[in-house]
């Protein structure tokens, strides 16, 4: 099962962690995985080439965690940029959970 966790303060999204694997199909064939993929990691490139940060994060085989949007302070723009662009990800995230229950869970948590 794929779990995603997203860090909120104040309502706005600070970070997100992405691990496992659906078992929806075999690697390479697994349309649950690809999506979960694309979608979180077309938000990272979203972050970095639209908005203009660069966030902190890590990424291998099953893992994404993005622990910060950047090292430096954000003005407003980006930070509404941030916002679009990370709650765009989280909706399409629940709704492929919301299709596939027994694939992917997301917990929207905050702190």
């Amino acid at each position: 099962m794929i779990t995603v966790r997203v860090t909120r303060r104040e309502g706005q999204i600070m970070a997100f962690q992405i691990e496992g694997h659906s078992g929806y199909a075999e690697a390479g064939s697994d349309v649950i995985c690809s999506a979960v993929s694309a979608l979180s990691q077309g938000a990272v490139v979203g972050l970095e080439r639209v908005v203009g940060l660069t966030p902190v994060y890590t990424v291998h085989d099953g893992w994404l965690n993005l622990s910060r949007l950047s090292r430096r302070q954000l003005t407003v723009d980006q930070r509404r940029g941030a916002q679009t662009v990370l709650e765009t990800m989280v909706v399409a995230l629940k709704q492929v959970a919301q299709d596939h229950p027994r694939n992917v869970v997301v917990v929207d948590q905050t702190t």
